[in-house]
C-alpha cells in the first residue's frame, strides 16, 4: 500500500511539473511570437483599435473599424492605383477578369436617377424582356438607386445564376415606370466585336482585356481575313485595360516581330520582357484611341504604333503602372502597384500616354450615344495612302 501511495504521489508531481513546464514554455513562446511578428507599428494599431472598441461611448462596428484602418494605410502611400476594395468590388473585378458573371446582360453608366443603360448584350435576359438603350434603372428589388455608385448598382443587378431580380425603369417619353422581373443567367462579356466596313475594311473593337480576349481577337481576324479585307481598324477607345497577360497576348497578335514591352521595378531595373514573333499583317492597319484608353489598352496601342500602324485620336490616359489584386480573408481585397511597364523604345508612359499620329477629338455625345463619328481622313484612304478626304463610320450600336 505504501509503495502504491508513493507511486501515485510521484505521478502527481510529474504531472504538475509537466503542466508548469508547458505553461511556462507557452508563455515564453507567445511573448517571443509577439516580439517577432508584432512590430512597434502593428502593436500601436492594435492598441488604438482596442481603445476605440473598449472606450468609445457609442457602438463600434469592428469590421468597419478594421476596413477603415486598411483604407487609411493604403491612402498614406499616395498612389492613385493602390486601393482597398470591398467584397462587392472584388467580386466585380474578378468577374471582369474572367469574362463572365451572373447577371441580366446590360452595360450601365451613372445617372442622376440611377443607372443609364448604354448597351444591351445579345441573347440575355435584358434583351428578351425588352429593355432598351436609354432606359434608366431607378429601382432594384424595391430600393431606389439614385445616388448609389455604379459599383453598388452593378452588384445589385448581379447574383447567382437562376435567381431573380425586380427592376423599375424610366423610359424616355413615358410617364409611368416600367417594371420587369428578370432571371439572372451566366453572362459572357464580349470584349471583342467586329464587322466589315465599306465591303473592304475590317473593323475590330476591343472594349476591355479579359482572359477570353486573345481567343476572340484571333477568331475575329480569321473571319475578316475570309472577306479579303484591304485594311484593318483596331478601336481601343474607352478601353480601360484589364489583365496584363491579355494585353500582352493582344499586342503580340497585332504587332509584327519585335519587342512588345518591358516590365521594370521602382528603380527602373528590367525584370521581364516580352516580344512578338508574329509576321506583319497582310494589310495596313490603324488604331483608334482616346483619353479613356488606358493601361493594358495602351500596351496594345503602343505595340501597334511601334510596328508602324498610325494612331488616330487624342493622347491616351497614361497609366503605365501594373497592379496586383490580393483577396483578403473576408472577401475584400487590396489592389496595389507592383511594377511599371515600358513600351518600345523603352518609354515610360505614366502621365503622358500614347501620342497619336493624327490628332482628332471624339464628339462628347458619342461617349453616351454611340453615334456616327467624323474623323479626319477617310480610314479607307488613310489605310491605302491618301490623306485628303473625310469619312464617317457608324460604330457597333
Amino acid at each position: 500500500m505504501k509503495i502504491r501511495r508513493t507511486a501515485i504521489l510521484l505521478l502527481c508531481i510529474l504531472l504538475i511539473s509537466n503542466a508548469i513546464t508547458f505553461l511556462a514554455t507557452s508563455f515564453f513562446h507567445l511573448r517571443t511570437l509577439h516580439s517577432i511578428y508584432l512590430d512597434k507599428e502593428t502593436r500601436l494599431l492594435l492598441e488604438a483599435q482596442h481603445l476605440i472598441k473598449e472606450g468609445y461611448f457609442g457602438p463600434v462596428d469592428s469590421q468597419e473599424l478594421t476596413r477603415g484602418a486598411i483604407q487609411g494605410m493604403l491612402n498614406s502611400i499616395d498612389d492613385p492605383y493602390t486601393s482597398y476594395l470591398s467584397p462587392e468590388q472584388v467580386e466585380q473585378s474578378l468577374a471582369l477578369q474572367k469574362g463572365s458573371f451572373g447577371g441580366i446582360g446590360v452595360k450601365i453608366q451613372e445617372h442622376d436617377q440611377g443607372a443609364l443603360i448604354l448597351r444591351i448584350f445579345g441573347e440575355t435576359p435584358a434583351e428578351r424582356k425588352g429593355l432598351r438603350y436609354g432606359d434608366v434603372i431607378v429601382e432594384v428589388d424595391g430600393d431606389l438607386v439614385a445616388g448609389e455608385n455604379l459599383t453598388r448598382i452593378a452588384s445589385l443587378l448581379r447574383g447567382s445564376v437562376g435567381t431573380s431580380v425586380d427592376i423599375s425603369i424610366k423610359r424616355p417619353k413615358e410617364d409611368a415606370l416600367l417594371n420587369f422581373v428578370l432571371v439572372r443567367e451566366d453572362i459572357e462579356i464580349p470584349t471583342v466585336r467586329h464587322k466589315l466596313l465599306n465591303n473592304e475594311i475590317g473593323y475590330v473593337e476591343i472594349s476591355s482585356l479579359s482572359s477570353q480576349t486573345a481567343d476572340d481577337l484571333r477568331a475575329a481576324l480569321r473571319e475578316l481575313d475570309k472577306e479579303e479585307i484591304k485594311g484593318l481598324i483596331i478601336d481601343l477607345r474607352n478601353n480601360p485595360g484589364g489583365l496584363l497577360r491579355a494585353a500582352i497576348d493582344a499586342a503580340e497578335i497585332l504587332s509584327s516581330e519585335g519587342k512588345v514591352l518591358q516590365i521594370a521595378d521602382y528603380e527602373g531595373n528590367i525584370i521581364d520582357e516580352h516580344h512578338s514573333s508574329a509576321l506583319p499583317l497582310d494589310y495596313p492597319a490603324v488604331v483608334l484611341v482616346n483619353e479613356h484608353t488606358a493601361s493594358g489598352a495602351e500596351i496594345v496601342a503602343g505595340a501597334m504604333k511601334s510596328s508602324g500602324a498610325p494612331v488616330i485620336g487624342v493622347p491616351t490616359r497614361g497609366k503605365a503602372r501594373i497592379q496586383q489584386l490580393r483577396v483578403l480573408s473576408d472577401g475584400s481585397g487590396i489592389r496595389y502597384t507592383t511594377s511599371m511597364y515600358l513600351i518600345p523604345p523603352e518609354k515610360d508612359l505614366e502621365g503622358k500616354g500614347i501620342q497619336p499620329n493624327y490628332y482628332i477629338e471624339t464628339p462628347e455625345e458619342y461617349l453616351f450615344r454611340f453615334l456616327s463619328i467624323p474623323f479626319a481622313q477617310t480610314f479607307l484612304d488613310l489605310l491605302l495612302g491618301s490623306k485628303e478626304l473625310y469619312y464617317k463610320i457608324n460604330l457597333l450600336a
